[in-house]
């Protein structure tokens, strides 16, 4: 438990002297490199940082394919983003959608640092199931799980701030037909993809898609009767025949 307390104040020790620089790394498979706030990811200044992204970043590029279009809800500073740009090439085309200011300030200067505003369109409004405004609720301390639920994890619920901001349904916004559809909004999947319902029916992207071990059902139900087959993003097993690592990989199953 010392331990455990030491650890934190190093941590909030690093946070504090860092607070001011911001940080940039080559994300791994890319040309591009994503620009950050150093003190909320602290993680990614050490080797291997980026670990759990590049499992995750698999299944991109398992899908993503050159000329696709692509969209990324919930870009944060752009690391799926970039990989994405990366995938579809000149002739392909990638959405990213952050509503957070500040996430949405590094992810722009990451799409133009990299010369990328031809191939990458933001969005600086929360995907939902609705166009009207909502309360984006902001993880001041990490940046990192920033969401429209009210009741999602946070490392620290007294710095977490209300911000209100504009909503909007994909079905309304995305007029490419899109092939892939990253989804990773801490808890607020189900109104996302209640917005997207026209392009999942009509398009049937591979969706990839961080769901909360509560909202699987309601997602299995959504999806399930729209021909997807449902599996594990982390083993790539059936979803209920293994353990649930968080994500959830979608695929069309004429696809």
């Amino acid at each position: 438990m010392r331990r455990l307390r030491q650890l934190r104040l190093v941590r909030d020790a690093a946070r504090c002297a860092l607070a001011p620089v911001t940080m940039r790394r080559r994300v791994p498979g890319t040309r591009y490199r994503v620009h950050f706030p150093a003190a909320q990811y602290l993680g990614w200044i050490s080797p291997g940082g980026m670990k759990r992204e590049q499992s995750i970043a698999q299944r991109f590029r398992d899908y993503i394919h050159p000329g696709d279009t692509v969209v990324d809800v919930g870009a944060n500073v752009g690391v799926y983003t970039m990989l994405a740009a990366e995938l579809v090439g000149r002739s392909g085309h990638v959405h990213a959608f952050e509503p957070d200011p500040q996430s949405m300030s590094y992810l722009l200067m990451t799409v133009n640092r990299n010369r990328l505003t031809e191939r990458v369109t933001l969005w600086n409004v929360a995907a939902s199931d609705r166009a009207a405004k909502g309360q984006l609720y902001l993880d001041l301390k990490t940046a990192r799980t920033t969401s429209l639920n009210a009741d999602a994890y946070s490392p620290d619920a007294q710095i977490r701030q209300p911000l209100v901001v504009s909503t909007a349904r994909l079905d309304d916004l995305i007029t490419q037909p899109p092939q892939f559809l990253k989804i990773d909004v801490e808890g607020a999947e189900l109104a996302v993809l209640a917005g997207a319902a026209g392009l999942l029916r009509e398009h049937h992207p591979v969706l990839l898609v961080e769901v909360l071990p509560d909202n699987l059902p309601s997602v299995t139900d959504l999806l399930v009767p729209l021909g997807y087959s449902l599996a594990d993003a982390g083993s790539g097993a059936p979803l209920g025949t293994g353990e649930y690592t968080g994500d959830v990989v979608a695929v069309p199953q004429d696809g």
